[in-house]
């Protein structure tokens, strides 16, 4: 299992958004791309919403909450999306006529089905490839929230709630902290001895 990062640099997230969105004209991997690093769904939660958990009618009205159980934990997660990311979700919905009954990120070759883990990986890495990011998979979106949230705030134990992690080291391994840690630690040494 190859380990991914966080997206560490925010020029480079607005460059991979943009490069998402001028590849497609749907807008459906711009979105998806936005909807994790935004709310730090794992992809496989990310993929299976459908319009009527985010949507309450037809007219692309939005629910108070976002509600959905992690596959992987059986946990609630429920969250109220802010409004820049509203726009966008509804742009992205009414532009490809998306109904309640649809998949909010259906499959290109059938919309019966939603948009498999792999398929999403292999734009990820295309667009990361494009822009010069390495180590980068389905779950960076996820540890990108993490990593900025925590780096603008330090407030770990908010990270450990939304990441549904159950200890403090286990979050600042997961988002790349404990490693800036020590790269840190090192660089000061280096400037201690100035040699």
């Amino acid at each position: 299992m190859n380990i991914v990062d966080p997206i560490k640099s925010k020029h480079k997230i607005k460059i991979m958004y943009q490069y998402l969105r001028g590849k497609d004209k749907t807008f459906r991997n711009a979105t998806i791309f936005l909807l994790g690093i935004s709310f730090a769904y794992r992809i496989s939660d990310l993929l299976q919403l459908k319009c009527s958990d985010v949507f309450s009618n037809s007219d692309y009205r939005f629910k108070e909450y976002i509600h959905t159980i992690e596959t992987k934990t059986s946990k609630h997660k429920r969250f109220s999306p802010p409004e820049k990311i509203k726009k966008v979700i509804k742009k992205y919905a009414a532009t490809n006529k998306l109904t309640l009954d649809d998949w909010l990120f259906p499959s290109f070759r059938n919309r019966s089905l939603p948009l498999d883990r792999s398929n999403a990986w292999r734009f990820l890495n295309q667009a990361a490839r494009e822009i010069s990011v390495s180590k980068i998979g389905a779950h960076s979106l996820r540890k990108t929230w993490g990593y900025h949230y925590y780096k603008e705030t330090k407030d770990i134990r908010t990270v450990m709630k939304v990441l549904n992690h159950d200890s403090e080291l286990t979050t600042l391994r997961y988002i790349g902290w404990d490693q800036e840690i020590i790269n840190d630690a090192m660089k000061k040494m280096e400037e201690l001895y100035d040699l």
